[in-house]
This record gives structure tokens, C-alpha cells and sequence, in this order.
């Protein structure tokens, strides 16, 4: 044989070797015939002897099964009721926000009812004998469990990072309710391109066959080749299509597709905690450089500018609110599945700490949910009637249908199209939005950046005053009656005290101005792109005025 041919030789044989390998390899026999049920049979009597099927963990225990049982009953409660308050709300779906939790917790009902079941679907007749729950199930029964499992513990995955990508655009990019529910990129892009990655474990494990299987490494049926230490090459008692690298294909597929959902909610969350800091910082600034501005005796004693001063304070506390929301969430996907993480490294040393940690909050992500869901409901009646204490605003989310009102999950907190920090009324789109904190509710005309409050209970008889939250333009200056008052009071003054008393106060107010418009420059050109975005380019000349 010449040289050129020997490597061909050379590689047919190894083929031809590994492949008779591979078949006598493969002990169980598909089919209901006599030849494969006694070949089957002998196959589980070797696989019973085998000391490396005898692991004993805490995923075979009774305690286990009871454990998933009860996280995963709970779990599902959890988000039955947030389900319920969505559609018993007069918001309803109508809200970006309430879109992305019904599909979440439709996804965690799923993935919590089948963790829950625990062994129930697991095969009666599996090698694994040490499992000390109920086993009722079959080979079918594991593998709907654990493709149900991969799909939506995926799904939920890919909803939170939905919601993680929805407060960027709330907040970052300053975009509104009504904007994002008739967003392409946000209601069809975004969606297609999470389904698709979602798709692709679900997809490797149909296409691997017999990979969903029961582990004594796990409290339900998983991807794991059965028996558990079966490679494909070399080895008896294993199951066809149930290889260790066959695994191993799967199970990266699916975490590739899970690091990159949790790098983006990472990064969602680092960008709206910079966004919402350096707006209070800007805010914050400011409001130090215009409080000269309020002490000149034109804004003395007037109402309006101490609610106008007020006014930062409370869009202060909504983005803090929005930035805890926000961290909430990420905290709580993060504890329901970053145990996951440390399972993969099964062996017959791990400690049973993690394990009961995973079978205890695995299931639990609806509760968690449901949580900061109510939280957020129950923020929202304590700052329509500030009166209620924090129990009575929970009670209230339960016993009571939700009017439609301001969101503060649909916060902008900058406008993306106002013309000046000063808010003037005026804004397009604007009865598209649910801006309005009230029992009844009759006038959508704000913007629902400005966040005006009015909070009436006709039935306890408690009419509190409007609340404006966003300073007005031009507040104050153009106020005739304020004018009228403050020159006869100068007038006044001027009669008493004389010359010397004016020239004081001239030369008191030039220095207060000038310390004004020196504060005012150095925090413009500390916040250039803050300064284009809101249109503040004019407020040197507001303040000189």
C-alpha cells in the first residue's frame, strides 16, 4: 500500500473501532419486544450493582421532596395573585410594566408547579433506588418535567431582563408608557430575539433524545445521562443518546444563553443607578444655585416657591424608588438562580448546605415577585392618602381594585422633549398617560413627568391640596398679584428707611445675584449633556431677570 493510502487505512480502522465500541457500549434496547425487555432488564440488575449508582444526597431524601413541594406550592400561590391583581386592576394590561409580569409569572407557575412535584414523575422502575419519595412516574413522565423545567426557568430568565431593559428605557432614555406600548423595537424585537436564545436549550434537549433523565444529583428530572457517569465511550449499562458530552453540549448551550441574559441585567442596573445618581446630583445642584434666588422678598413667603422647592425632594425619592424596584428584582433572580451555579459542580463531596439551598429557593421566584409587586402597589396608596400606615397600604392592594393612576414604574424622570427644566403644562401624547394619583380619576391633560398628585376621598371627606412636583416655568416671576404686594412693601420700606436702606438692599441682592450666576455657570458646565437634553441654556438670563 502506498504512503498516501495509509493514513485513510489508519483512519477507517479507528472509525470502524469506535463505533463497534459505541454500539456494544449501548446497553438498554428500545422497543416492547421480548429480546429488548430481557436485555433491558439485565442491564438495570448491572446498573443496581454498580457502587457508583449508590449516592446518597439530600436530593434523595424524603426532606427534599417535601422541601420542593412547599417552595414550590408557594411559589405558584405567589403568582396566581399577581396575576389576579394585573387583571382585576382597571390599568390592566394596558401597562408595559404589568405585560412583562403576566408573562413572568405565567413562566414561574410552570417552572414551580413542575420543581414542586419534586420525584412524582420520576420512572418506577429507574436505578436509583435510593430515593425515599414518592416515585409514581415514567420515562415519559421525567421527560415532559424536565423539558418544562428548561423552557421556563428560561422564560423567566429572558422576562427579567425584559424588565431590567424596561427601566433603561424609562429612565436613561426617557421614554414614556404610551411611547414604549407602541414601540417595534420594545414590543416585537426584543421579544423574537429573547425567544429565540430562550429556544435553543429546550431545542438541544428534544434533539438529544434520551438526555432527560433522573440524577441523584438533582430533586427532579434534568438533563443528565443515565446512568449519571456514562461518557459513550467504553461504558456498559448506558443508555443510548445519554453521553457525558452530550450533556455537556447542552447544558453550555443553555448557560451561554443565561450569561448573556444576566450581563445584560447587570448592565441595565449599573446604567440606572449612574442615570438616577447623577440626576440627583444635578438636581440637587440646581436647586442650591436658584435658593438665592428664592430669599430676594419678591419669592418671600410665597407658597408656591417653597413647592417649588419641595419639588426636588420628591423627584428625588422617585428615583429612588425606581432604583430600589429595579435592584429588587435583580437581587431576587439572582437568589432564586445563582444557586444553579454552584449545583453544577456535582460530586458525591459537596456539602448538603447547597443542596438544601437549592431545592429551598430554586421554586421560589413568584414569592419574591409577588413581593416587590405588592411593595409597589402599596408606595402607591401611601402617597395618595399619606395618612395610611404601611400595613393599611398593603390590606388596601388585596381588598380593593386598583384605579387607574400614576405609575411610578412608568416614570421619565426627565421629559425627553421638554424645552427647559421648568415644566410649562404642555406636552404631547399626553393624555395617553395614567399621570393622575386618584379615586377619580377626570383629567389626563399633565404630563406624566410632572407628576402632579392629587389625592381625593370624597367618601372619607379628605380633599388635600394639588401637589405640583416639577417646577413650572417662569413660577413666580409672572405672578401680578405677588408684584403689586412686594412694590408696595418696598415702597413702604423705602419710606421709612431712606436712601441708605435702598442702597443696602441694591447692593445686597447685585452680590446674591452675582454668587447666583456664578453657582449656575460652574453647574451648567458640569452637566453639558444634561444641559442639552433639558433645554437649559436660558436659565442664566431667568436668573439674572
Amino acid at each position: 500500500m502506498t504512503k498516501s493510502g495509509r493514513p485513510a487505512h489508519v483512519f477507517l480502522l479507528t472509525l470502524s473501532l469506535i463505533l463497534l465500541d459505541e454500539v456494544s457500549s449501548n446497553c438498554w434496547m428500545e422497543g416492547n419486544f421480548t429480546s429488548a425487555s430481557s436485555q433491558n432488564q439485565r442491564c438495570e440488575e448491572a446498573a443496581l450493582a454498580d457502587e457508583r449508582n449508590q449516592i446518597q444526597t439530600f436530593y434523595t431524601t424524603v426532606a427534599a421532596s417535601i422541601t420542593a413541594l412547599i417552595s414550590g406550592s408557594i411559589s405558584v400561590i405567589s403568582s396566581i395573585v399577581i396575576i389576579c391583581l394585573i387583571f382585576r386592576s382597571d390599568v390592566g394590561l394596558s401597562s408595559v410594566y404589568h405585560r412583562i409580569m403576566l408573562g413572568m409569572s405565567i413562566s414561574d407557575i410552570i417552572a414551580s408547579t413542575c420543581m414542586g412535584v419534586s420525584t412524582l414523575p420520576m420512572p418506577k422502575d429507574m436505578i436509583y433506588e435510593q430515593f425515599a419519595g414518592w416515585v409514581w412516574g415514567n420515562k415519559t413522565t421525567c421527560t415532559i418535567q424536565g423539558f418544562l423545567i428548561t423552557v421556563f426557568v428560561t422564560l423567566s430568565a429572558f422576562f427579567n431582563t425584559l424588565l431590567s431593559m424596561y427601566y433603561v428605557f424609562a429612565i436613561n432614555l426617557k421614554k414614556r408608557d404610551a411611547i414604549l406600548k407602541k414601540s417595534i423595537l420594545f414590543n416585537i424585537v426584543f421579544p423574537v430575539i429573547g425567544l429565540f436564545l430562550s429556544s435553543f436549550a429546550p431545542v438541544a434537549v428534544l434533539f438529544a433524545g434520551n438526555l432527560v433523565n433522573p440524577t441523584p444529583y438533582e430533586a427532579w428530572c434534568s438533563v443528565d445521562p443515565y446512568p449519571r457517569y456514562c461518557n459513550g465511550i467504553n461504558e456498559e449499562q448506558c443508555v443510548p443518546y445519554t453521553s457525558l458530552w452530550e450533556k455537556w453540549i447542552v447544558e453550555n448551550i443553555q448557560f451561554f444563553v443565561m450569561i448573556m441574559f444576566n450581563i445584560i441585567l447587570v448592565v441595565s442596573f449599573v446604567l440606572v443607578v449612574v442615570d438616577v445618581y447623577r440626576q440627583e446630583q444635578y438636581i440637587k445642584s440646581l436647586n442650591k444655585c436658584l435658593y438665592p434666588l428664592y430669599q430676594h422678598s419678591r419669592f418671600s413667603g410665597d407658597s408656591e416657591a417653597e413647592i417649588k422647592l419641595a419639588s426636588t425632594k420628591k423627584r428625588l425619592s422617585y428615583t429612588k424608588v425606581l432604583s430600589i424596584q429595579s435592584a429588587a428584582y435583580l437581587i431576587t433572580f439572582f437568589l432564586s438562580s445563582a444557586n444553579s451555579a454552584a449545583h453544577v459542580s456535582q460530586n458525591p463531596s459537596q456539602g448538603w448546605g447547597i443542596q438544601i439551598y437549592h431545592v429551598s429557593f430554586r421554586p421560589l421566584q413568584g414569592i419574591f415577585n409577588l413581593i416587590i409587586f405588592v411593595g409597589h402597589k402599596a408606595y402607591d396608596n401611601m402617597l395618595i392618602n399619606r395618612s395610611l400606615a404601611v400595613r393599611q397600604a398593603v390590606v388596601k392592594v388585596f381588598r380593593e381594585r386598583e384605579k387607574v393612576k400614576f405609575l411610578l414604574s412608568n416614570v421619565s424622570l426627565v421629559r425627553d422633549d421638554q424645552r427647559s427644566f421648568y415644566f410649562d403644562g404642555k406636552e404631547e401624547d399626553g393624555r395617553e398617560e395614567d399621570i393622575w394619583i386618584s379615586d377619580n380619576v377626570e383629567n389626563h391633560d399633565a404630563s406624566p413627568i410632572s407628576g402632579n398628585i392629587r389625592a381625593e376621598h370624597e367618601e372619607e371627606g379628605i380633599s388635600s391640596a394639588r401637589e405640583d412636583i416639577v417646577f413650572h416655568e417662569d413660577a413666580g416671576a409672572s405672578n401680578p398679584k405677588n408684584t403689586r404686594d412686594d412694590k408696595s412693601t418696598s415702597e413702604k420700606n423705602s419710606q421709612s428707611s431712606g436712601i441708605d436702606s435702598r442702597i443696602s438692599f441694591s447692593e445686597s441682592w447685585e452680590s446674591r445675584r452675582t454668587g447666583s450666576r456664578a453657582a449656575l455657570s460652574s453647574l451648567l458646565s458640569r452637566f453639558p449633556s444634561m444641559v442639552s437634553s433639558t433645554g437649559l441654556e436660558g436659565d442664566q438670563d431667568r436668573a439674572e431677570r
